[in-house]
């Protein structure tokens, strides 16, 4: 087995808040709530305050530690792989349809010994097999390189440098789709059924995303063939298009956000109804993204002292790119067209307050997706910022000055 390094994890980055040390891997759990702390690094209070660790749980502990150590992986202010052992021990195929191309996607469950192993380790691991979705690197097509080359050397003469190294490392480009969909999944306040870690096949050199399969979801690119939803405008105020407009566009800068494939849709249910007003008897939407591939490719940049009327209309008008490549297509846009126009602006306000109210320390739990530390520090550095502009569109701050030189997009 091939022992690559994944950066240098140990290392922190000055401008994240000191709480998230205590979420990384040397302190004790990782999000899942498997213990992946490093031996030399545990502390001499173990056990005051907690059960001590059996002895099949330490020799579990210390099996991942030194998988994690021979990857590279340990360290403060990095989330590790989600595979704690060899990719090829961890995850197994399951029957269904695998789509092959630059990115391929495929069906995989944990297999049995390690579920049983993270069942028994920690009472906050699954009970139960689940379906996840993992992305691996694909085949690139002598076409899909010649296209990238020359959107490169376009990027470079233009002066946006970030957009030109987009591609240039796999590792973070798998980091950082999995530090975007939890930044939206933050945000939007959803709980453990929808989860991207980043999962790491040493014997392949591959850096991959693994997702857990949404149950009960239409694709979105189907909407406007189903007759499930009459009106668009039964989507709930804070999971209808508008709202993962702003997600997609605003927070994240997802190239693809006008994709209708990158979402999936469903009758809301149980909690999620909080937001429908009693005694009406619509279905109510409820609409939630995916595939976060092309996220931190735009920056939306807003002028300064941004009116929310000028953020709105920035907001609903597609880029001269955008306009030209879907000419003809339905989009997002398209769903967001069709809304009521007071709906459209609740839901915006709505999206806003949800950015606004993000915490330091869930903004740098967010970073430690990134293992390498100048781009773990960009990134915390680009949250903050979208952070403080929703404030600011909300009047609840002053206008935010752009990072400067060697940060935010900067570094990337």
């Amino acid at each position: 087995m091939s022992n690559p390094r994944i950066g240098s994890g140990n290392q922190s980055a000055p401008g994240l808040p000191t709480s998230t040390v205590t979420t990384s891997p040397s302190s004790g759990q990782d999000s899942l709530g498997r213990s992946i702390g490093s031996l030399a690094e545990t502390p001499a209070t173990e056990g005051l305050h907690n059960e001590p660790l059996t002895h099949s749980q330490r020799q579990i502990k210390d099996r991942a530690v030194a998988y994690y150590k021979e990857t590279g992986q340990v360290g403060r202010n990095i989330l590790p792989s989600i595979n704690d052992r060899p990719f090829s021990e961890y995850w197994e195929e399951v029957p269904g349809k695998v789509h092959r191309g630059v990115v391929d996607h495929k069906l995989m469950q944990v297999k049995q010994e390690a579920r049983e192993e993270e069942e028994s380790s920690s009472p906050k691991a699954e009970k139960k097999k689940e379906v996840w979705h993992v992305k691996t690197p694909g085949r690139e097509t002598g076409a899909e390189k010649f296209k990238r080359l020359l959107q490169k050397v376009i990027y470079f003469i233009t002066g946006k440098s970030y957009k030109a190294h987009f591609y240039d490392n796999r590792k973070v480009l798998a980091q950082r789709e999995c530090l975007a969909a939890e930044a939206y999944k933050q945000a939007m306040g959803y709980g453990s059924e929808y989860i991207y870690r980043y999962s790491l096949d040493e014997e392949r050199q591959d850096h991959c995303v693994a997702s857990k399969d949404l149950q009960g979801y239409y694709s979105g690119d189907t909407f406007f063939q189903q007759t499930l939803f009459p009106s668009i405008s039964q989507f709930t105020d804070d999971h209808n298009p508008a709202t993962n407009l702003v997600m997609r566009r605003f927070l994240l800068g997802d190239q693809d956000y006008l994709k209708l494939d990158n979402y999936l849709f469903k009758q809301a249910e149980g909690g999620e109804l909080s937001h429908v007003q009693e005694g009406e008897e619509l279905l109510t939407g409820k609409l939630i993204s995916i595939d976060f591939g092309m996220s931190f490719y735009n920056q939306f940049a807003l002028p300064k002292r941004c009116t929310l009327e000028q953020f709105t209309n920035k907001l609903l008008q597609p880029s001269n790119l955008h306009r030209v490549q879907y000419r003809g297509q339905k989009t997002l846009l398209t769903m967001v067209g069709q809304m009521e126009r007071d709906q459209v602006q609740r839901s915006i306000e709505v999206a806003l307050n949800r950015i606004a109210n993000l915490s330091d320390q869930q903004l740098g739990e967010l970073a430690e997706h990134m293992h390498q530390p100048a781009i773990r520090e960009g990134m915390f550095e680009i949250l903050r910022f979208k952070r403080a502009q929703a404030r600011a569109l909300l009047n609840q701050e002053s206008w935010p000055l752009e990072p400067g030189a060697g940060k935010g997009f900067s570094v990337l």
